[in-house]
């Protein structure tokens, strides 16, 4: 009996390899980018507020999983020049020429588009300043790079402490502090967008950092995941029927453990089929993965611009009144020119 017990947790430990989230990275970043055109499509079927609050998990997958990425490339070179010039060359140069181009039409198009706002919008500020215009939706880029700025510090920190345990415990308390300081009523509270999300890529550079020394996930933590996943669940019905102080926060909280099962269940749904040799394995998912950063950037921007555009030469607004199709064709659209300006 105690030989089968024996055996049956090293196949389980042998089934859940973290690196497998590191393999498939492409593949859950490509889902998750599906989930967010579709939640900011406004969809009449995807517009309660139970989707709304579930499909806004991609954000926070795809921070998790960068931050899986970024411990993976600070442990080859962790010299913090080589790294800041790394993350600017990735992000900078495609996106800023991008953002700019498409705030100045808006500009053009759009009536509650102002100077300021394409200040803010073109400089990466809209969700840094007090009075800026969440309208300019660029909260991400300007997000990530923060995070960017102080992962390597982080890294060095973890990386050189011996107790682990300790260490994490520090990071976690640092990030519930960041979040407390800025919450809805707070006196920073526009810096939520930044604090609140901080926690989910912190865990994902704690996750990246098992998955460098080939840590496996046994069946009791992955137990003690699922079961902080249903009471996240239940806890974000909850909070659909009851708003409180703590609500931002909180949802962001009850994400956490949803992301990590959400990006083990892909890896392996995705191993599976590669190794049954599926017809369908998702591959158009590891594609969309590689353009992330370019779709994230300008889907937005191209479900307002074109309507702004109706709006300012027809009335009737005729090539968007169908919320289904327009939806449709402005996601294939983001899609093919994120893939044609990265070429």
């Amino acid at each position: 009996m105690l030989c089968f017990i024996y055996k049956v947790r090293v196949q389980v430990n042998d089934m859940f390899e973290l690196k497998k989230i590191l393999k498939y990275r492409n593949t859950i970043m490509g889902i998750a980018c599906i989930m967010i055109m579709v939640f900011h499509s406004n969809l009449p079927a995807f517009n309660t507020v139970f989707f709304k609050r579930y499909l806004y998990i991609g954000v926070d997958i795809f921070l998790f999983v960068s931050g899986i990425g970024i411990v993976q490339s600070l442990s080859k070179d962790n010299d913090i020049k080589a790294f800041y010039k790394r993350r600017f060359q990735r992000i900078i140069p495609y996106s800023i020429p991008l953002i700019i181009t498409l705030g100045f039409l808006l500009f053009l198009y759009d009536k509650d588009f102002s100077v300021i706002d394409f200040y803010n919008h073109s400089f990466l500020i809209s969700n840094l300043v007090p009075t800026g215009n969440y309208f300019a939706f660029l909260w991400y880029l300007p997000t990530i790079l923060i995070y960017y700025l102080v992962s390597p510090f982080i890294f060095r920190y973890y990386k050189a402490r011996n107790n682990k345990t300790k260490a994490t415990i520090v990071l976690l308390v640092f990030c519930f502090l960041l979040s407390i300081i800025t919450l809805p009523n707070g006196f920073l509270n526009y810096l939520s967008w930044i604090t609140t999300r901080f926690l989910v890529y912190v865990i994902g550079m704690i996750f990246g950092f098992r998955i460098k020394s080939d840590k496996t996930i046994d069946l009791w933590e992955l137990l003690f995941y699922i079961l902080l996943g249903l009471l996240s669940i239940v806890s974000l019905v909850y909070t659909m029927k009851h708003y409180f102080f703590f609500s931002d926060f909180f949802i962001k909280l009850c994400f956490i453990p949803l992301v990590i099962l959400f990006c083990i269940a892909i890896a392996y749904i995705k191993e599976y089929l590669s190794l049954k040799k599926f017809f369908i394995q998702g591959k158009i998912f590891d594609y969309i993965g590689n353009y992330t950063l370019i779709i994230y950037t300008s889907h937005e921007f191209f479900l307002y611009l074109f309507k702004s555009i109706s709006y300012h030469y027809d009335k009737g607004v005729r090539f968007v009144s169908n919320p289904y199709f327009y939806s449709l064709w402005v996601g294939i659209f983001t899609i093919v020119f994120s893939i044609a300006y990265s070429k």
